[in-house]
């Protein structure tokens, strides 16, 4: 028998509307399956840095609290008691069972003092390079008071030198099926690297440039795509220039989600050079419209008939010609499905009993 439980989100962020691909997408699938798989189950969403408009909407028949944080640290004193009074008057109305809070920051510190003041229980994911002993939070929260979920090995790993405390559970965030590609892409896949993500230094866009430039002489003209933008761009447009790649490299700037979808339909090689990654939501993103994957040893990443681990740029530039002179395989895969996350998450939830 499933058991009724309320559950608080607390996240940095949450979409606007319906509309906003961008923010967080796992979360975005994660909810209305949990939602279908536990209907007696009431989730409500505390979001505090975005959206910058403060108020309250529905998202998909879910509750979100905004408090419009703006990610200003001037603002911070001011968001946390928006953030202590909106939970005061939710689980007043609705005795909540567990906060549930993303980043191993701002949110977990503020989702443990909450759980600690009104008695609740406390569930905290690690989402990125929060795992890593930098993160102030991880020395200001107690980690003993609260269940500590990893999306990947690797994360956990981090998590575990940087504490000294173990993850209570790995957690990946899987991919919703309705997301899958199973037809092969009727327009071909004209496209024979595609980069996809936010243009910083930690994801290494100059070795991506590199494998170009190196299949370019071996191989002879590829074409490449980067989609993304951040404070990198400018750096890796002159990069293109100064190796001469222009004809070669094009940048697609930040396109909504369903578009990039699109572009991995027309895509033969997710070329991924970042040198970390808590999971990689990307990964399964490629793999499930059919492409092949091109990583360093990150996040989730396993070497596999479609999946290749690479240690530096000519690996990559090696690897990248042996796909590209294979015939394509463009059954996609899912490694993790957003049922198996919503199940294991549920089970830490206790609504499962």
């Amino acid at each position: 028998m499933k058991s009724a439980k309320h559950i608080v989100i607390l996240t940095p962020g949450f979409a606007s509307d319906a509309e906003d691909f961008l923010c967080i997408p796992p979360l975005q699938a994660f909810l209305p399956r949990f939602r279908e798989l536990y209907p007696d189950c009431r989730v409500s969403i505390i979001a505090l840095q975005y959206p910058f408009q403060r108020g309250k909407y529905v998202w998909d028949g879910f509750e979100v609290i905004a408090l419009g944080g703006r990610n200003k640290r001037s603002r911070k004193w001011l968001t946390w008691r928006r953030a202590r009074k909106a939970f005061a008057e939710l689980h007043a109305v609705h005795p909540v069972d567990i906060i549930h809070s993303l980043w191993m920051q701002e949110c977990a510190w503020l989702g443990h003092w909450l759980g600690m003041a009104h008695g609740v229980a406390q569930v905290a994911t690690i989402m990125g390079q929060d795992a890593i002993a930098s993160n102030r939070y991880l020395r200001r929260t107690d980690l003993s008071k609260m269940k500590i979920v990893a999306i990947s090995e690797p994360a956990a790993a981090h998590f575990a030198r940087a504490t000294g405390r173990q993850a209570d559970a790995v957690i990946p965030w899987g991919l919703s099926l309705d997301e899958v590609a199973w037809l092969p892409e009727s327009k071909g896949r004209s496209i024979d690297l595609l980069g996809v993500g936010s243009l910083l230094p930690v994801k290494k866009w100059e070795r991506f440039l590199r494998v170009v430039a190196l299949l370019a002489d071996q191989h002879g003209p590829v074409r490449a795509v980067l989609v993304g933008e951040g404070p990198d761009r400018a750096m890796l447009e002159a990069k293109v220039k100064d190796l001469g790649l222009e004809d070669l490299v094009e940048f697609r700037g930040l396109l909504p989600r369903p578009e990039v979808l699109a572009l991995m339909r027309q895509s033969k090689i997710l070329l991924h050079t970042a040198t970390y990654e808590g999971q990689g939501y990307v990964f399964l993103e490629a793999l499930a419209q059919g492409m092949h994957v091109l990583s360093g040893p990150v996040g989730i990443a396993r070497a596999s008939s479609k999946w290749k681990i690479c240690p530096d740029s000519i690996t990559f530039a090696d690897a990248a010609t042996e796909f590209l002179e294979t015939p394509v395989d463009e059954f996609p895969q899912v490694p993790y499905s957003i049922e198996s996350t919503v199940e294991a998450m549920a089970k830490l939830y206790g609504a499962d009993s």
